[in-house]
């Protein structure tokens, strides 16, 4: 499954379809934006820094991490195929599964199969989909930028 999607990914990037020409804002993902505040700001909060309700009201057994700043994470470049595996459900890390965050790719997926959508029109509509988060939050990257440093005259 791992290298299925790896290969969507690669996919997707080798046609210029994963790469942004202009920067992104956030109002340019409407859809994606009224998505992440249903289904991850209870966790991540309305600004995605990781200060949702659920993480305040669980006095410390929830603990979501700050998606504005990824980029900054890794290197000042957003790290689009591990985000993308982070929410489909195809990269194992400990939030996912049994632990609080839910693997959302089967989320989306049993809704496209509610829709009648047929197996590959299901993997389709939910790459979909998680691709629309995910450039919803490579949006909302808080990118530093360093003051230049100031010369003793």
């Amino acid at each position: 499954m791992i290298k299925s999607l790896i290969g969507a990914v690669a996919g997707l990037a080798s046609l210029g379809l994963l790469v942004a020409t202009a920067p992104v804002q956030a109002e340019d993902f409407e859809a994606s934006a009224e998505e992440f505040r249903i289904s991850c700001a209870p966790c991540h909060g309305v600004d995605g820094t990781g200060n949702g309700y659920l993480v305040r009201e669980s006095k410390g057994a929830i603990n979501a991490p700050d998606l504005t700043q990824l980029s900054k994470n890794n290197g000042g470049v957003f790290p689009l195929p591990q985000v993308f595996m982070s929410i489909d459900g195809g990269n194992p890390i400990g939030a996912h599964g049994d632990s609080a965050m839910p693997i959302w790719g089967e989320r989306y997926s049993s809704r496209a199969k509610a829709d009648g959508l047929s197996a590959d029109d299901r993997m389709r509509a939910v790459r979909a989909r998680v691709l629309e988060l995910v450039y919803y939050l490579q949006s909302i990257q808080t990118v530093h930028v360093p003051e230049p440093e100031r010369g003793d005259k």
